[in-house]
C-alpha cells in the first residue's frame, strides 16, 4: 500500500514539476537571449555612441561583472526569501537594464544598463536547479538539467541569428524594446505561476518523500545490533 501511494505521489509530482520547470527555463532562455543580442549590434549603434574597440569590449564586459557580483546575493534570496520573490526581482532587474541600454543617450548609461542585465540574469541557472530539485523527482533531474541547458543554446542561437535578422527589419531599438516587454511578460507569468503555497507545498511533499525513501530502507546491521 505505501509503495502504491508512493507511485502515485510522484505521478502526480512530476507532472506539477515539468509544467512549473519549464515555465522556470524561459528564464534561462532568455538570459541567453539578452546576453548574446548585445554581439549583433549594427555599426550605427558603435557610431551612435561613438565607441572605440576598448570602450565596445568594456560594455559587453559589463554583464559578466553584474552577472558574477550577484551570484551569491541571488543564491541567499533564493535560501531565505524563495524561488518566487528571487525570480520576480531578478528578472526585474533585467527589465530595468534594458529600459537604460534601450532609451540611453550616454556611454555611461549604456554601461549601468548593461551591468544591470547581468545582474538579473544571475538568479536564472540558480532559480531553475532550485527549482527542478523541489519540483523533480530525483530520477527527473538530469534530463530536467538536459533541458534547461538545451534552452540555453537556443537562447543564444535566437540571440545571434533571430536578433540581426530581426535588427536589420526593425532596427536595434525597436528590437530592444521587443525584450524589454518580454521580460515584463516573464514577470507576471512568474507571479501568477509560482505562488508561494506552491513553494510551501513543494517543501512538504520533498520531506515527505524523504520520509518514504526511509521507511523503506533496509534495517542495517547497526540497527539489527542495538
Amino acid at each position: 500500500m505505501l509503495i502504491k501511494y508512493d507511485k502515485k505521489y510522484l505521478t502526480k509530482f512530476t507532472l506539477i514539476g515539468l509544467l512549473v520547470s519549464t515555465i522556470m527555463s524561459t528564464y534561462y532562455f532568455y538570459d541567453y537571449l539578452i546576453q548574446t543580442s548585445y554581439s549583433v549590434l549594427p555599426q550605427a549603434f558603435d557610431v551612435q555612441f561613438n565607441l572605440t574597440t576598448f570602450k565596445y569590449s568594456l560594455l559587453g564586459s559589463m554583464f559578466f561583472y553584474g552577472y558574477t557580483l550577484l551570484q551569491v546575493p541571488a543564491g541567499y534570496l533564493i535560501d531565505t526569501k524563495g524561488i518566487r520573490q528571487t525570480i520576480i526581482i531578478f528578472c526585474g532587474l533585467c527589465v530595468l537594464g534594458l529600459i537604460l541600454f534601450t532609451f540611453a543617450n550616454s556611454y555611461w548609461m549604456l554601461i549601468v544598463g548593461r551591468f544591470l542585465i547581468g545582474a538579473g540574469s544571475a538568479a536564472a541557472f540558480l532559480c531553475a536547479t532550485v527549482g527542478f530539485s523541489r519540483w523533480l523527482p530525483q530520477r527527473a533531474f538530469s534530463v530536467a538539467m538536459g533541458l534547461l541547458q538545451l534552452s540555453a543554446s537556443i537562447g543564444s542561437i535566437c540571440g545571434q541569428s533571430g536578433i540581426s535578422y530581426l535588427t536589420g527589419f526593425f532596427g536595434w531599438k525597436d528590437v530592444f524594446i521587443g525584450l524589454t516587454i518580454s521580460g515584463l511578460a516573464l514577470i507576471v507569468i512568474y507571479f501568477l505561476t509560482i505562488t508561494n503555497a506552491l513553494e510551501k507545498n513543494s517543501n512538504r511533499k520533498k520531506k515527505k518523500q524523504s520520509n518514504i525513501k526511509e521507511l523503506l530502507k533496509p534495517v542495517s546491521y547497526t540497527h539489527l545490533r542495538a
